[in-house]
């Protein structure tokens, strides 16, 4: 099968020019061996004349380079050492995170362990920013001692049942039809009586008075 780069005609160059050093080179016309220019930051074009970047470059023409810190003396940690780039021509250039590592950039560390070794009580877990919140989940966010950290808490050190949910781990669901409060032990309610919640009774609030 031909080289669709042999042909002047044909040719384009990917990243601009491939004489500029930036992320792809496709067909990049070389007019000493009729060949796509291999050498730089892409490789040889594929045929249809579409680029093939390497790693950490992205774009249909390779011109694009994820997102990098400095490591070392020139080195390049990219998506900050803690992640992978979205990479290649169809890429989008954003950073897939390893665990306990977010934000856009991957540079933020946070786990649920470290954020309750900082309150010294209550169940946390970390937000997008990897900042440390009450934990708000019914799907596991880790394990601690033994236990699967999941529950919906509140409270300035995290550890106290949202009002809508009890239990040990504050994942059941209360019973209270929104008209009351839930015991935190075993799930009972004291029902609301007030001019602005209302006045309810029943074993679940679900009465008027």
């Amino acid at each position: 099968q031909s080289d669709p780069c042999l042909s002047l005609a044909t040719a384009t160059a990917c990243s601009g020019s491939a004489l500029a050093g930036l992320g792809g080179v496709g067909c990049g016309w070389d007019s000493d061996s009729l060949r796509c220019l291999s050498t730089l930051f892409g490789t040889e074009c594929g045929f249809g004349l579409q680029c093939v970047c390497q790693d950490n470059w992205f774009g249909p023409d390779c011109s694009q380079e994820c997102f990098y810190t400095v490591s070392g003396i020139g080195g390049k940690a990219y998506c900050s050492g803690n992640g992978g780039c979205d990479d290649g021509t169809t890429g989008s250039g954003n950073c897939t995170c390893e665990p306990a590592y977010f934000t856009r950039w991957c540079n933020v560390s946070c786990t649920p362990q470290g954020c309750q070794d900082i309150a010294q009580r209550g169940q946390w877990m970390c937000s997008d920013e990897g900042i440390c919140m009450c934990l708000n989940s019914d799907r596991e966010v880790g394990v601690r001692n033994g236990v699967a950290i999941s529950g919906y808490y509140v409270g300035s050190t995290c550890d106290q049942c949202d009002v809508r949910y009890w239990g040990d781990h504050c994942h059941l669901v209360c019973g209270c039809n929104s008209n009351g409060k839930c015991s935190q032990t075993d799930g009972s309610c004291s029902c609301y009586a007030d001019a602005t919640k209302g006045y309810w009774t029943g074993l679940s609030c679900e009465q008027c008075v």
